[in-house]
């Protein structure tokens, strides 16, 4: 009896060696396989349809999910960002999803914005062409440098075929008197994508301009053309654009106008330009954040990731850190908003390894509008299925504005816009990358 206990005892000592020994060859084959898939390859699955992960980072958890399609997990135009725990850098959340604004109620799969601000003229160098931004309206308007309608149809055809735009913030900056401005918008409302749907069209009001903050439409004019835009262009939206800090800036004030424009179209209220230190006060209900600094400081991502930031107290951070601390603010707030990326970084010197801005300022490294959408959405509880986030922008403007000290005329942003081409010059390189992650959520 004693003898059968000790082989009994023995059989099962080597029954519990061998499942370690198989366990611990499973989970470092799982392992090699999470590896691959965090370098590119598709993870396997088995029922198509179903919700599956593409790619799996080493610690096993799953970075991106996808839909299952001939046995093989890819992201599509459907698959998401999977937010990781990442403990708060300041406080905790006080709950675990933000509050949810009235009439934004969340969706299984909702739609991002995907948008970009561009002049409804396609003007941005200093000029008569600029009336009502870098130029007071007293200066006769540039009818010679308006956009034909085909240049229009060309330059949206590109924006949504090319660049995955579906939201144009139009830009409007009483760059001609208001019945030549109720034709240029009619036309870009009437252009058509071929092959493509059309993007939506936000009429974006700049009321003041940047020489001397002189107001750019009258209470009656204003008035007027706010129910033209509202029964004719978009019944569902409007915008403002300012890339001040209007709460603190006194010669911002928006001539006072921005309840009237609220009241006039009865619509969302946007404003394009919010800065990283500027709370989203009302009227307005949604936003676009220029987090600028946040993005472009430091040339290198060895020196974004470690230095060039500050926090509230001035203390210095990494500009990820400062970055991330910003997001986190507009989570806990619980506002609608949309995050810009960038191509015009800064100007690297010795003297500024950080950066400053200047009329030399460079491409923004490659990866790093990568790197900041995949914080973004870390950031947001559940990703970009969060109602709170509204998605991606890009700022054409500021891209034409400073190509024009690299690139020759007929090269530049908006010139290649209205012949229907892509852009191809200096900034090119991270104005593509911004194009692949709009790709990645357009449907």
């Amino acid at each position: 009896m004693p003898r059968f206990r000790f082989f009994l005892t023995l059989f099962i000592i080597t029954l519990s060696l061998f499942a370690v020994i198989a366990t611990t060859y499973y989970l470092r084959n799982q392992t090699d396989i999470r590896s691959k898939a965090a370098g590119g390859q598709a993870q396997m699955c088995s029922k198509d349809g179903e919700t599956c992960c593409v790619s799996v980072k080493q610690d096993g958890k799953c970075t991106y999910t996808g839909v299952c399609k001939k046995n093989k997990c890819v992201l599509g135009k459907t698959g998401s960002i999977i937010s990781p725990t990442v403990p708060p850098i300041e406080s905790p959340r006080s709950t675990p999803t933000p509050t949810i604004p009235p009439n934004n109620p969340p969706t299984a799969s909702q739609k991002l914005q995907l948008s970009t601000w561009i002049d409804a003229n396609l003007v941005s160098e200093p000029g008569a062409g600029t009336r009502g931004y870098w130029k007071n309206i007293s200066v006769a308007p540039d009818m010679t440098v308006r956009p034909s309608a085909d240049e229009i149809k060309n330059a949206k055809n590109v924006l949504r075929k090319t660049y995955h735009v579906n939201l144009i913030y139009l830009i409007i900056t009483r760059q001609y008197d208001i019945g030549e401005l109720k034709k240029l918008v009619l036309e870009w409302k009437k252009a058509e994508v071929t092959g493509a749907s059309n993007p939506i069209i936000i009429p974006t009001l700049v009321l003041q301009n940047y020489v001397d903050n002189g107001c750019n439409f009258t209470n009656d004019e204003l008035k007027s053309f706010v129910q033209f835009l509202k029964t004719n262009i978009n019944s569902q939206a409007i915008a403002v654009m300012d890339v001040y800090n209007i709460q603190l800036d006194k010669n911002r004030s928006q001539c006072s106008q921005l309840t009237l424009i609220k009241d006039t179209h009865g619509g969302e209220l946007h404003r394009v330009g919010l800065q990283y230190s500027e709370s989203l006060g009302q009227p307005f209900t949604h936003a676009v954040i220029d987090a600028y600094s946040g993005l472009a400081s430091g040339k290198t991502k060895g020196d974004w990731m470690t230095k060039c930031g500050f926090n509230s107290n001035g203390n210095e951070i990494s500009a990820e850190k400062m970055l991330r601390q910003w997001v986190k603010l507009r989570v806990n707030s619980s506002v609608n908003v949309a995050w810009n990326l960038i191509a015009v970084a800064k100007d690297y010197t010795q003297k500024a390894p950080c950066g400053e801005d200047t009329v030399k300022d460079v491409p923004l490294e490659a990866g790093r509008n990568s790197l900041v959408r995949d914080l973004i959405i870390e950031e947001y509880p559940g990703g970009v299925e969060n109602p709170l986030f509204k998605g991606f922008s890009f700022d054409f403007k500021v891209l034409d504005d400073y190509a024009k000290y690299f690139d020759a005329k007929d090269r530049r942003p908006y010139t290649m816009l209205r012949s229907g081409a892509a852009y191809a010059g200096y900034y090119s390189a991270p104005l593509n990358e911004i194009a692949k992650i709009f790709d990645m959520y357009d449907d």
